[in-house]
C-alpha cells in the first residue's frame, strides 16, 4: 500500500476510527510513525477539524510514558493531519480476547499513575507551572 502523504511513506493502515485512520508510516530516515488522517467525510468540516487540532494541541502538552507523543500536526493539500509516535504494541482488544493478566495489571498501574498525578490532561506538570 505505499502511498506518499506529506513526506511520509504510508506502510498500511493501523486502525480507523469514527472519524479518522491511523496509518503506519515511515519517514526519510525509515522510522515508523502513525499519520492521523480525518475520514473524507469531515475534512471540509470546520468544527471537525477545530477539534482535531485542538486534540492535537492537548497533546503536544501531554508528557507520560503510556501517551504516545504528537510529532507535528498540520495541513497537507487542505486535508488536516498529525504524525504520531509509533509504539509496537498489542491493541487494548487484542489483550482483551487473550485475557491477559498483564492488562488487568498494567491497567490498574496506569489508572493509579494518572490519579497520583494531580492534574488534568494539558496542565504543567507539578512544580512547573
Amino acid at each position: 500500500m505505499r502511498q506518499e502523504f506529506a513526506g511520509y511513506s504510508i506502510i498500511r493502515r493501523l486502525a480507523s476510527g469514527g472519524m479518522t485512520y491511523l496509518y503506519v508510516a515511515v519517514d526519510d530516515q525509515q522510522k515508523r510513525l502513525v499519520v492521523r488522517r480525518l475520514k473524507q467525510d469531515f475534512i471540509r468540516d470546520r468544527k471537525v477539524r477545530a477539534r482535531f487540532f485542538q486534540g492535537a494541541e492537548i497533546l503536544a502538552q501531554l508528557h507520560h510514558p503510556n501517551i504516545v507523543r504528537l510529532v507535528k500536526a498540520g495541513y497537507f493539500h487542505e486535508e488536516p493531519f498529525m504524525i504520531l509516535e509509533y509504539v509496537e504494541s498489542q491493541n487494548m482488544k487484542e489483550l482483551i480476547q487473550k485475557k491477559a493478566d498483564m492488562l488487568r495489571h498494567n491497567s490498574l498501574s496506569i489508572i493509579r499513575q494518572l490519579a497520583a498525578d494531580g492534574r488534568h490532561p494539558g496542565e504543567a506538570p507539578l512544580g512547573q507551572a
